[in-house]
């Protein structure tokens, strides 16, 4: 798509996991997180299962936000929506500085929680 940017996540050159970067206003989140035109979003797979439960995967959600609001100086709110039944990486955003949790919803495909990491909250608590 042409507002999503794929990205392969390595850990010491070995590839473990796929990052996809999005115009949040561009995409079906919008109507429920009220995007603007610069806010981003996120999405996060770690296909290699002994990588999930490392400091690794939180180390990447902040390098991916750095990357996010350094990238366009304009972007002051970054999006992500996990399957609302996802405790795991609820639990892992809820560390991460920046995030946090906004609401759930219905997506067609699945309950989502929506969350929010703003450029603000991200420098004050990173």
């Amino acid at each position: 798509s042409p507002y999503q940017d794929p990205y392969i996540f390595e850990v010491q050159g070995k590839p473990v996991g796929y990052f996809e970067f999005y115009w949040a206003h561009e995409d079906r989140i919008a109507p429920y997180c009220q995007a603007s035109a610069y806010d981003r979003g996120l999405h996060l797979l770690i296909g290699e299962k002994n990588f999930l439960k490392t400091p690794y995967v939180g180390k990447a959600i902040i390098h991916a936000g750095q990357f996010l609001f350094d990238q366009d100086k304009r972007t002051q709110r970054i999006w992500a929506e996990p399957r609302a039944d996802n405790i795991k990486i609820l639990k892992v955003a809820d560390k991460m500085p920046g995030w946090r949790f906004v609401k759930t919803f219905h997506f067609p495909h699945k309950e989502a929680a929506l969350l929010e990491c703003t450029k603000e909250r991200f420098e004050n608590e990173k």
